[in-house]
């Protein structure tokens, strides 16, 4: 049987002879693959979860599932070194998100955040910031 490409995942049995199916579904602050699994008793369901987890993963329903908060996933981002940007730029994105994304968003895990909150973040930054501090606060947080 071929291989399939990557990022398809994989179905493979385990110890105690049931199936696995593992699925990616982003990366972490470090850049390692995250995974969505989940283990059944023949095959074939591995497979047909596989298959459906997917295509909503393609249609973008299929959250990576992190418990890590916000604030911890953004600041282990900006503190892991990156050749491309410079110490000085960092600070700033990280003040940025310190006086006002943290205090809204920071304390929800990833897989709470929804684009909703993210838009209200934004409208209520808007009633009081210019629109360019307000497009600086969004390219942080992408």
């Amino acid at each position: 049987m071929a291989r399939q490409s990557r990022g398809f995942g994989s179905v493979t049995r385990t110890a105690n002879n049931k199936w696995l199916a593992k699925v990616p579904v982003g990366k972490t602050a470090k850049g390692e693959t995250r995974y969505r699994s989940k283990t059944f008793l023949t095959k074939t369901e591995a497979n047909n979860w596989r298959k459906s987890a997917i295509a909503l993963r393609e249609q973008r329903k299929l959250i990576p599932g992190s418990r890590e908060s916000f604030m911890r996933y953004a600041t282990d981002l900006l503190l892991s070194s990156s050749d491309r940007v410079s110490e000085r730029t960092l600070n700033g994105y990280y003040r940025n998100l310190k006086k006002h994304v943290f205090p809204v968003l920071g304390g929800k895990s990833l897989d709470a955040i929804n684009s909703r909150e993210t838009e209200l973040l934004l409208k209520n930054l808007r009633k009081h910031r210019s629109a360019a501090t307000l497009h600086r606060k969004y390219l942080t947080c992408n």
